[in-house]
């Protein structure tokens, strides 16, 4: 009974401690590319979200409460090992964590199709977060509210696409080019 996914590996490890939303953004340096998440239950996104993230040399991301947990198996295995590695922070309300990237100086944009922005007209800054919005509703009006909204632009025939696709987009848009290979 179960999924023969294991190959023949078992491995056990110790969660370390989780940063603390104020720890996590104490310790960015100037100029950083961050991800939030807000609501993202499906673990097979959340990995491929740190997957995009470790590939685009993103500075780390802030997982909100009401989101899956990114060391489920199902995660690890999507993101490559990506959500071990990858800096995060976890639990908090998205209120707050808006709250304190805009205390931190962070210019916020939040991804959304309602948006009359498309992703080429955003301004590039040294201090960017990227809201990824939840499947199926999108980000709640306060969200948006608080922060400037982006849309990726695509055919007539399609109005979104995939949290983890838009990721992988908008990583490769705003992130250091002198960073990658």
């Amino acid at each position: 009974m179960g999924f023969h996914v294991h190959r023949g590996v078992l491995g056990i490890g110790k969660r370390k401690t989780l940063l603390s939303l104020q720890n996590f953004l104490q310790d960015l340096p100037e100029k950083v590319l961050i991800l939030v998440l807000c609501g993202i239950s499906n673990h097979d996104n959340m990995g491929a979200i740190f997957r995009n993230a470790a590939a685009f040399a993103s500075n780390g991301i802030i997982v909100d409460k009401t989101s899956c947990d990114p060391l489920y198996r199902e995660s690890i295995r999507v993101s490559a090992g990506a959500a071990l590695k990858t800096p995060y922070a976890q639990g908090a309300d998205i209120n707050d964590i808006i709250t304190a990237l805009q205390d931190v100086d962070f210019h916020i944009y939040a991804l959304s199709p309602s948006s009359p922005y498309t992703l080429k007209q955003a301004k590039i800054t040294n201090r960017t977060a990227i809201i990824l919005r939840t499947e199926g509703n999108g980000l709640p009006n306060h969200v948006l509210q608080k922060s400037d909204t982006l849309h990726i632009p695509m055919a007539h025939d399609f109005d979104s696409l995939n949290v983890a696709t838009e990721s992988g987009i908008a990583l490769a848009h705003f992130s250091d080019s002198d960073k990658l290979s």
